[in-house]
């Protein structure tokens, strides 16, 4: 039960698991060599799993509050709830490109 509130938790509401990983990559291109070398990050990036989890824990929940504050206009606590709200949402319709992909490829067996 733990380990789902912390992977709901670290979801990027309606943008789901795809716009979670979209934000990821963009994060490790543009900011991951700064995370790594920061010090004052360091126990955190431990705690975390490392600069990944980081990025997953910290930094996708954030991105995900700030894009729903400006989808929406809206002040941070009621785009937090919609976050939480929607993450549901967001597992379906922004679903990871490795289940899209896999749902793809399993599709023609029918026609072999």
């Amino acid at each position: 039960m733990t380990m789902m509130a912390l992977f709901e938790g670290s979801q990027p509401g309606y943008y789901g698991p795809r716009g979670s990983e979209l934000i990821s990559e963009i994060v490790m291109k543009k900011l991951g060599d700064r995370i790594r070398h920061k010090e004052s990050l360091l126990e955190s990036l431990k705690f975390c799993g490392g600069v990944m989890g980081y990025i997953s824990a910290v930094i996708v929940p954030e991105v995900g509050t700030i894009l729903i504050m400006e989808d929406m206009d809206i002040e941070r606590e009621e785009a937090k709830k919609i976050m939480r709200e929607s993450v549901s949402y967001g597992n379906v319709v922004n679903a990871s490109m490795d289940v899209i992909s896999s749902d793809d490829e399993g599709g023609d067996s029918d026609s072999d």
